[in-house]
């Protein structure tokens, strides 16, 4: 996935407090539809970790970023905003978790058994998120968990193929 596409989310958006539609997003990244979504996407996780929302709003169907660090975000209407972005993104996983439900069980009548889907299809999606990771470390270490730093660091590991 494109970080500077992201980042050129983050900035387009962060000029354009009304939101942009789908087709305006596009047009001021230079690109097609889904690789802005997926820039929105990428772009989306990035910011959360700094207190930004960034995502579409179903009411004015126009993606927004909302900085959540500044009083203007504890008003009622921005956080009914943040709100209807956030459900909007979970209906995506609810209706994807249903049919992937769905599928895993006629799988299982077809064939008997529960399907093993351990190994990822899109292997890249299921990575481990460096930036999580180290999160991770640090509020443990910063909580003195000895067992989620074990965990954090052993997942560290993993990630970055070194074992004991």
């Amino acid at each position: 996935m494109d970080l500077e596409l992201a980042r050129e989310v983050f900035r387009v958006l962060s000029r354009s407090p009304e939101g942009l539609s789908r087709e305006e997003l596009a047009q001021a990244l230079g690109v097609g539809d889904r690789q802005a979504r997926d820039a929105v996407a990428l772009a989306a996780e990035k910011a959360a970790l700094m207190g930004y929302i960034i995502g579409m709003d179903p009411e004015t169907n126009r993606y927004v970023l909302l900085n959540l660090n500044t009083p203007e975000a504890k008003s009622p209407a921005k956080k009914r905003q943040a709100k209807r972005v956030l459900a909007y993104i979970r209906s995506y996983f609810e209706t994807t978790y249903r049919r992937y439900s769905l599928m895993a069980q006629a799988y299982a009548r077809a064939y008997g058994e529960s399907p093993d889907v351990s190994q990822p299809a899109q292997p890249s999606l299921f990575e481990a998120d460096p930036d999580s990771i180290l999160r991770r470390v640090v509020l443990a270490w910063d909580r003195g968990d000895q067992a989620a730093l074990e965990d954090a660091l052993e997942e560290a590991r993993n990630a970055i193929r070194v074992w004991r």
